[in-house]
């Protein structure tokens, strides 16, 4: 699998052992593959507070630093251990000597769940024959498809569903079926298609370690509505790990995705309405919270979609944002109340970003776009992006943003660039936004933003 035992911490919670898991991600600084630590604690409200022992192994540390900062959580490192307490549910990630990626760690503190009162109550509202419990132990599939509405999927604590890899992409012979493959398994491990009604829940894990680079993305949701998905970890997909395509009343919550492999994206919401993502955590090889426009009729939409209280730790590509494909038009998305605790990658400046607009594709209106209460401790490259990319699209328009109370660390300037061609656009509006401890304003812009002459900056209202 690809889970181990953390090399580099053992922990106790209340004086009592508690696992800490370890798995390969990335880090661009290093351009190396490195080794995230995290652990998962289930609390009843009432336990609150918690105290958090995390022993380092076989290494020391200067410092530590408890991020994101709004936690308002002190900690104290002595004798190579690191003591902490918290008093609400969230992603705690201890950040040691500043700019450590080797030794990443990450608590996810979330609300106690009875599993047998929660299956219950699926049982009673869908019937015993549309909830499918996976039981702690290691499970082999080719693939999981949800085949009815109104059916469940429960993955129980210590249940490790884990990918069979099927498909060599090294193969011609290979590669060639996987291409033309259409029963599912190509598309992704597990799927759920014109379907109405369907909950994932569970506080276990999908492993996607045995496959190939691009054999299978992780989850797909396609053409379906009411769907619900809580709790559950993937580890390691090989492409895109959450997809939703076409969705309606999509509802995420509690949701960890780590990885390292290049285009395992973390949660890519595509073409869909009215989604929320919300208190979930991700670092892997691509971009990790994301709208996108794929393609589709003239209503394939993405409208009233919000991210609120996530946590980025991005090493390949973007953090937050609108990320490219944009085929079909965007509008009234949300990102809020959320962190980004690395942000690193450089390799092409004109598209990446902690915090972006990419326009690549198609002539498309994107408009009343907010990024709000965001906090971007380490940036190597342009902490906002907005970018209209394609020489082709003519007539793309990028109207009525907000960024409001941002703050960044580090970073090179960041961009408001049409191409100047067309009738290309871009109106933003920056609002309390802090680069190096310094307030942008009208007065000091041109030392932090680059600007063409077809885009309209203002400050709270002024230009």
């Amino acid at each position: 699998t690809g889970l181990i035992v953390s090399p580099y911490f053992t922990q106790t919670v209340e004086e009592e052992e508690v696992p800490v898991y370890g798995t390969l991600t990335y880090a661009e600084s290093y351009d190396i593959g490195t080794i995230h630590s995290f652990s998962t604690l289930y609390v009843k409200e009432e336990a609150l507070p918690i105290t958090v022992t995390l022993r380092l192994q076989g290494w020391q540390a200067k410092k530590v630093e408890l991020l994101p900062d709004r936690m308002n959580t002190e900690t104290v490192l002595k004798n190579n251990e690191v003591t902490f307490s918290f008093n609400s549910y969230g992603d705690y990630t201890l950040l040691f000597d500043d700019d450590d990626q080797y030794h990443g760690y990450t608590l996810l503190a979330r609300p106690y769940v009875d599993e047998e009162d929660e299956i219950r109550v699926l049982q009673q509202q869908y019937g015993e024959d549309h909830v499918t419990v996976f039981e702690p132990g290691v499970h082999l599939l080719e693939y999981q498809c949800v085949k009815e509405d109104n059916s469940a999927v429960y993955i129980r604590s210590g249940a490790l569903l884990l990918a069979k890899h099927c498909w060599d992409v090294r193969c011609e012979d290979d590669y060639r079926k996987l291409s033309a493959s259409c029963d599912g398994s190509r598309h992704s491990f597990f799927t759920v298609s014109q379907r109405r009604n369907i909950r994932v829940y569970g506080q276990g894990a999908l492993d996607l370690s045995q496959l190939d680079w691009h054999e299978r993305p992780g989850m797909m949701f396609t053409d379906s509505c009411e769907l619900y998905i809580r709790g559950i970890q993937l580890i390691n997909c090989p492409e895109w790990a959450l997809v939703f395509y076409r969705c309606r009343q999509v509802d995420i919550r509690y949701v960890t995705v780590l990885g390292y492999k290049t285009n395992s994206d973390g949660f890519a919401i595509c073409n869909c309405q009215d989604v929320i993502v919300s208190d979930c955590f991700a670092r892997s090889g691509d971009d990790l919270f994301e709208v996108k426009t794929l393609g589709g009729s003239s209503d394939a939409i993405s409208r009233n979609i919000t991210f609120n209280n996530c946590i980025a730790w991005g090493s390949k590509a973007r953090c937050f944002g609108i990320t490219g494909e944009t085929n079909k038009d965007i509008s009234q998305v949300v990102f809020r109340n959320s962190a980004v605790i690395f942000s690193d990658a450089t390799w092409n400046n004109n598209i990446l970003g902690s915090l972006v607009i990419i326009s690549g594709t198609g002539n498309t209106l994107i408009d009343d776009i907010l990024f709000e209460n965001i906090e971007i401790y380490q940036n190597a490259g342009r902490p906002i992006n907005l970018f209209i990319e394609s020489e082709e699209a003519k007539r793309t328009k990028i109207t009525n943003v907000l960024f409001r109370n941002i703050t960044y660390s580090g970073g090179i300037p960041s961009r408001v660039n049409t191409r100047s061609q067309g009738n290309n656009l871009i109106e933003v509006c920056f609002e309390n936004v802090v680069g190096n401890g310094v307030k942008w304003t009208n007065e000091n812009i041109a030392g932090f933003l680059e600007q063409d002459e077809q885009s309209t900056v203002t400050f709270a209202g002024k230009v």
